[in-house]
């Protein structure tokens, strides 16, 4: 630490920060996407069910046997009508018997009024079921209309399914494996670089990880510490503090409780968070992973980053040996 000011300390340490963070995210992409094959073969399996279970489009009927059949269906349920016809002028004949000192319970006879009843019940419900046929005839000229359409729609669809499901296939033979690749060299280039880092000895192994180095970079940082040894130094206060569980040790039990970290953590919860929720957008991307260019551009930027803190590292080494 002697040949670290306190502003080359702040870089040093935030630098070590951002690169356990991105080992960090880079460890839980890595563990999705060797999820990943088994989350497309489940896609594929709900492809082929579709493919198998989706029905061709039913030819409707001519509109004339679609009229005919209708027709015949209004003429027997017609008689329904004639039933109820006959009730109500039975109904009506009483009423009348009842409230009419003219008309008589037996007399004048109950058959006009049945025959008349039954008529006219016949006579409404029919009309009112040729309106129908009109609008069922109607309704099959648009469906016979649009069943070519239809048609083609479903044997397009059928053969986007067939080529997704290869598309699918193919990216379980190489574009997955190819990402696992990429991602874990991604990771072992990030982690080497980390390690070059903690080489050069100015944080002591016991404080070496996601947890102690952003818990002891928000100490110098914020100004409650402005060395990392001695009595009043950033390695002691993080022991007091560990202690005294004023502060959470282990990277699972933070993880665990990030809504739930005091003030002497709030830095490590928040780039946690941070880091969880880019993770979670490029997670959205990987049900399309044959089409995505997201992992391709993180990687880029994992590259960028790990560039810049590598010419920070030669920087200070050269500076070193003067």
């Amino acid at each position: 630490m002697q040949t670290l000011n306190l502003s080359q300390c702040k870089e040093y340490l935030r630098n070590i920060k951002n690169l356990e963070l991105s080992c960090y995210q880079q460890e839980q992409l890595i563990t999705q996407l060797k999820r990943q094959p088994y989350a497309t073969e489940k896609q594929i399996s709900e492809l082929k069910h579709r493919l198998f279970t989706e029905k061709k489009p039913t030819k409707p009927p001519h509109p004339v046997i679609s009229g005919i059949g209708t027709a015949i269906f209004g003429f027997f349920y017609s008689f329904l009508g004639a039933i109820i016809g006959v009730v109500v002028a039975i109904v009506v004949r009483i009423l009348l018997a009842i409230f009419s000192s003219k008309i008589q319970l037996l007399s004048p006879s109950w058959s006009p009024f049945i025959f008349w009843g039954a008529v006219i019940g016949y006579a409404v419900v029919f009309v009112v079921l040729l309106y129908g046929i009109k609008e069922d005839v109607e309704d099959t000229v648009i469906k016979r209309k649009a069943y070519p359409q239809k048609v083609e729609s479903y044997y397009k669809e059928q053969q986007e399914i067939k080529d997704l499901i290869e598309v699918k296939k193919k990216s379980l033979e190489t574009t997955i494996p190819y990402e696992i690749m990429a991602s874990e060299e991604t990771y072992r280039q990030t982690k080497k670089l980390l390690q070059e880092y903690y080489n050069m000895g100015f944080i002591y192994p016991k404080y070496r990880g996601l947890v102690p180095v952003c818990t002891i970079y928000e100490y110098i940082e914020s100004g409650r510490c402005f060395s990392l040894l001695g009595h009043e130094g950033a390695y002691n206060l993080y022991e007091n503090e560990l202690r005294m569980n004023t502060i959470i040790g282990k990277l699972d039990d933070v993880i665990d409780r990030l809504d739930d970290i005091n003030a002497s953590q709030m830095l490590l919860a928040q780039e946690i968070k941070q880091s969880n929720a880019q993770l979670s957008r490029i997670s959205k991307t990987l049900e399309n992973i044959e089409n995505n260019t997201a992992l391709t551009q993180y990687y880029s930027s994992i590259t960028a980053s790990n560039t810049t803190f590598m010419n920070w590292l030669v920087a200070f080494s050269h500076d070193e040996k003067k």
